[in-house]
């Protein structure tokens, strides 16, 4: 009764970056679902958007976590007033931070683009057929190659954890490619620093 009289369940917002909502719930959705939502943040009022869910998993803290895609304009701007509900909190919901970053991804098992990267994984949009736990290998730019395993799949996007437990410098070039910067190679080598000269001593000229 109560979502039907203020147009769809309430969910609680996570995160929302570039058209992507990732949000938590009581209730568990269907992928593939067209989704009537109330999105609640920290403080104000509850957002009301449309959506089309992408993929739902349980969390073992309870409930399930959900990220779903929006592309009404209007209800982007509902979501990106909204302060979300801190990671921290419930830290098997996500334990790294995500940004938007749109990178070709040219590699033997996958072709196409990433959508949003972190320095545990990232989400992806291609036409290559991917299976859940399938293993691929990824070359995301120049002087990073690794590993990545499937977490879920939805339609032309898929989730990628990267395989770097035992791998220290990997995981250093993934943290350097998950917050936008390159990785210094012979064709783009690192930007050198420019040499700032002190200003002219007048009074002793």
């Amino acid at each position: 009764m109560f979502g039907k009289i203020f147009g769809g369940p309430t969910v609680q917002l996570v995160e929302y970056q570039g058209g992507t909502l990732l949000f938590r719930t009581k209730k568990e959705f269907k992928t593939g679902e067209e989704l009537d939502l109330k999105v609640a943040g920290r403080g104000g009022k509850p957002a009301k958007v449309k959506g089309t869910l992408e993929a739902c998993r349980s969390v073992a803290s309870g409930g399930y976590v959900c990220t779903a895609r929006v592309d009404d304009l209007a209800h982007q701007r509902e979501l990106s007033r909204l302060e979300a509900f801190t990671v921290e909190v419930d830290p098997d919901i996500r334990q790294h931070p995500r940004k938007v970053r749109e990178v070709e991804i040219d590699s033997p098992d996958l072709q196409g683009q990433t959508v949003d990267v972190s320095a545990g994984g990232v989400q992806v949009r291609t036409r290559t057929p991917l299976r859940v736990s399938q293993i691929v290998h990824l070359h995301l730019m120049p002087g990073l190659n690794c590993q990545a395993k499937v977490t879920w799949v939805s339609g032309e996007r898929a989730g990628l954890e990267f395989c770097i437990e035992d791998d220290a410098s990997t995981k250093v070039l993934l943290e350097r490619f998950a917050s936008g910067r390159t990785v210094p190679s012979a064709d783009q080598p690192a930007p050198t620093k420019k040499t700032v000269l002190p200003p002219p001593d007048y009074e002793s000229v």
